[in-house]
């Protein structure tokens, strides 16, 4: 079982992310990659019951922010 967890999500992580490359500009997935310490956050808080301080809040608001903006700048060109 712990085989298949280290081997299967993170070939299934890569093949997304390359996959990913191929169809979006790699500073636009390299932001978006950004967005993982978001999603921890989120599970924490609301899986395990973590508090969310102002830093954290703080961080992931602008983690957010900037993945909108380079998608806002993905779809103008």
């Amino acid at each position: 079982m712990l085989g298949y967890l280290g081997a299967i999500p993170t070939a299934l992580a890569y093949a997304l992310f390359f996959s990913s490359l191929m169809a979006v500009r790699a500073t636009t997935v390299s932001v978006v990659m950004m967005l993982e310490p978001v999603a921890a956050l989120f599970l924490g808080v609301t899986l395990l019951g973590e508090r969310m301080t102002l830093a954290t809040a703080a961080g992931s608001a602008v983690l957010l922010c900037a993945v909108l903006l380079s998608a806002e700048r993905e779809r103008e060109r």
